[in-house]
């Protein structure tokens, strides 16, 4: 992969290759600012809004989680203030992109894996919605998740590199 290009994944189905040109989750979270943006939108009609989502929905097809993810955001905020109707609509539609992926053709054990979102509702329960701890653990969290993430990811990127070499 060259700088600057999008990564470009290749699946295999009935011997057909499928390229799928894949954009990172930065891009995802703002598509689904963007819907956000157009439903609370008081200046543009439903026909226009009915596009613009539809048009968001297309192009989260090269981000991670599809359209799910747009879902997901677009239910948090629908729900903000029914912690038990966001989880059941989350799962829901977890189930749903399950199915999805099992329609397209990805194995049951990759598709499963998928359903590790679930693990969420977990953690969203014990959240009570303020930031915890002392000032020094605050910093502390902000700073390790900082460093966390991306070194992370380069731990995953050059195991990957020696499994598949």
């Amino acid at each position: 992969m060259e700088f600057g290009t999008f990564p470009v994944y290749y699946f295999s189905q009935g011997g057909q290759a499928i390229i799928y040109p894949a954009q990172g989750v930065i891009y995802t979270f703002f598509l689904g600012l963007l819907a956000l943006v157009v439903i609370h939108s008081e200046r543009l009609k439903k026909p226009v809004k009915a596009l613009l989502l539809v048009a968001i929905f297309l192009l989260s097809l090269i981000g991670d989680w599809l359209f799910f993810a747009i879902i997901w955001i677009i239910i948090f905020d629908r729900y903000r203030d029914d912690f038990k109707k966001q989880m059941i609509w989350f799962a829901a539609t977890a189930i749903l992109m399950e199915l999805f992926f099992i329609l397209i053709g990805m194995t049951l054990a990759d598709s499963l894996f998928q359903l590790g979102v679930l693990l969420a509702i977990v953690l969203l329960y014990f959240y009570n919605g303020k930031r915890g701890g002392s000032e020094k653990f605050r910093t502390f969290n902000k700073w390790f998740f900082y460093v966390f993430y991306p070194l992370h990811m380069v731990i995953l990127g050059v195991l990957k590199f020696c499994v598949l070499k």
